[in-house]
């Protein structure tokens, strides 16, 4: 089992080990065990050929690709499980998410493995895998965590094999990984994934790719989670700078590298220089978005913020009204980010000692937690909302192209 495939560079941990118990098992007879399997139900031998390519510990049902009926996905499973090549669950384990999940005993999965590479499946699997886990991890990790994060281990595991042939698609996967471990708040994590995902698309793509560029991007973003503003600035500055370059003066994208590098000099607290760039953004975000646009709304909100961190917090006041208005009228009142403007607006208030205008304001609808006023809230954590938009789009134009050709 020498050459028994682990993503590069890591091992399983003792959690690992001790989740993969099962009976003894040779390779002779696993593997009569998954040829009959073949023989007796071929949804049950792709769900084994599946399995073999992704962690084999807690695999959650719904991970499983969309090849039948429920009915037939049962079935399948209830074979697997007959023929001990995987383990349930306890239902107690289950009751959190609703989700059945399963485990592949660790001799099961090295023999699977082997069996793969025997029929020459396992490169088609592989890549089956990669594309069933871009389908399921977001490109943006803030909602629904509870769902995605099930699925973020498998990914993981995946985009580590070393079989992989696809590089653009690895590169792709790591991209979605990267994402969700920052909205974890896992930067260091993050970090080194996105650098995995620079080195390949640098190699593939060339150094001034626009995709290239969006994973120095967010290699910028993951260092400023961790507090390397200096280092995150220089990088943010060379981004915008090729950006301009092959993209234009106006792409969504200059949007995004100008927020994150202002993200990197208020780690710093170059607060001027920040309302400055911000305040150069907003003119850009109006030009091309248009002034009522969300994201226009937020350069709007990162302005304030920025005077308030200068203790302007009349200037700061009243375009925190501005963007309030704008936002109640686009978004609604309930929106999570006019519920930051409400936030953002009582706070200069407070800072001015305003309490009677205070009592003015309508905050009713909010919950009684949600009435103390913290700092400013700006964007989520690297201000990427344009970017995350544009990507999604160039995705979609990607999976039509591949549909009409």
């Amino acid at each position: 089992m020498s050459n028994y495939i682990l993503p590069r560079g890591a091992e399983r941990s003792s959690a690992d080990r001790r989740t993969y118990t099962a009976p003894d098992i040779t390779i002779a007879k696993a593997w009569a065990v998954f040829d009959q399997i073949r023989e007796d139900d071929l949804l049950a031998a792709d769900y084994l050929g599946f399995m073999a390519c992704i962690g084999g510990a807690n695999v959650p049902e719904s991970l499983l690709p969309l090849m039948a009926s429920k009915e037939q996905q049962t079935k399948a499973l209830r074979t697997l499980t007959r023929r001990e090549v995987i383990t349930e669950r306890s239902h107690k384990v289950q009751e959190s998410s609703g989700d059945r999940r399963f485990d592949m005993p660790l001799p099961v999965h090295m023999a699977s493995v082997r069996w793969l590479e025997r029929h020459n499946q396992l490169k088609a699997w592989v890549k089956a895998a990669v594309v069933r886990l871009e389908a399921l991890v977001p490109y943006v990790g803030n909602d629904k965590k509870e769902i995605w994060t099930q699925y973020l281990p498998h990914a993981i595991y995946v985009v580590g094999l070393y079989v992989i042939v696809d590089e653009a698609a690895s590169a792709g996967l790591l991209d979605r990984i990267g994402r969700c471990q920052a909205s974890l708040e896992q930067y260091l994590a993050a970090e080194m994934t996105h650098r995995q995902a620079l080195s390949i698309r640098t190699k593939v793509l060339g150094p001034e790719h626009p995709q290239t560029l969006t994973s120095m991007n967010h290699v910028a973003a993951a260092l400023n989670g961790q507090g390397e503003h200096s280092t995150a600035e220089a990088i943010h500055r060379l981004t915008l700078e090729r950006r301009r370059k092959v993209l234009g003066l106006e792409h969504p994208n200059i949007l995004a590298s100008m927020n994150n590098l202002v993200a990197a000099l208020s780690g710093q607290g170059e607060y001027a220089t920040a309302e400055a760039i911000h305040s150069r953004t907003l003119e850009l975000s109006k030009s091309v978005l248009g002034k009522k646009h969300s994201n226009t709304l937020m350069s709007m909100n990162n302005v304030a913020n920025a005077l308030s961190d200068q203790g302007k917090y009349a200037a700061a006041e009243a375009i925190h009204r501005q963007t309030l208005e704008l936002r109640m009228e686009v978004l609604g009142e309930r929106h999570p980010d006019t519920l930051m403007s409400m936030n953002n607006l009582g706070y200069t208030l407070s800072r001015q000692g305003n309490y009677a205008l205070l009592e003015e304001l309508n905050f009713q609808t909010l919950e009684p937690s949600e009435k103390e006023y913290i700092e400013p809230l700006e964007s989520p954590k690297s201000l990427e909302s344009t970017e995350e938009l544009l990507q999604v789009q160039e995705k979609q134009v990607e999976d039509d192209r591949c549909c009409c050709s």
